[in-house]
């Protein structure tokens, strides 16, 4: 998923990169019209990049919270077996 997800955003910087490259080289003085498409492209990229960080971090936490409650349920799971041996 995170592979896919990142691989997503890059296509999309690449995508976002050949079209401003486009607008300078073939579109000879780009109306307002494409400058404005183009800046928006650039904002929702920024806002995916932003959102997929955020979520790649929320993920992080969590995974590392779940294997810290694991390690605890396992040692008191040893410690009540040890109890009764």
């Amino acid at each position: 998923m995170k592979q896919c997800s990142s691989l997503f955003v890059l296509q999309l910087t690449q995508i976002n990169e050949k079209l401003s490259e486009y607008s300078r080289t073939q579109v000879r003085g780009a109306s307002a019209t494409v400058q404005h498409t183009l800046q928006r492209h650039w904002d929702i990229l920024q806002d995916y990049s932003h959102e997929f960080h955020k979520i790649q971090t929320n993920v992080c936490v969590i995974r590392e919270r779940e294997e810290l409650l694991e390690v605890v349920h396992r040692d008191r799971f040893v410690a009540v077996c040890l109890k009764h041996v």
